[in-house]
């Protein structure tokens, strides 16, 4: 397969660079792997661990306040 040049913003080069490096890959093959999922299954965008691990936080914070008073890590723990 020939090799092509796409052009991106800073910002988005930068969060490319972040999840490549959590999933230990590479841009090119992070962004490989990203558009051929697009195509098999339509998800969500993908999310880099800060932002997964603050959705974390707000839903066991929602379940404290709303559902289980008391809920923590403990239960969470205990869960998985």
């Amino acid at each position: 397969m020939a090799d092509s040049t796409i052009t991106v913003g800073q910002a988005v080069r930068d969060r490319l660079a972040t999840l490549a490096a959590q999933r230990g890959t590479t841009i090119r093959d992070l962004v490989d792997k990203l558009a051929s999922e697009a195509f098999d299954e339509p998800t969500q965008p993908r999310l880099t661990r800060q932002e997964l691990d603050a959705r974390h936080a707000a839903v066991t914070a929602h379940i404290a306040e709303h559902l289980v008073p008391g809920f923590d890590s403990a239960d969470v723990a205990a869960g998985e």
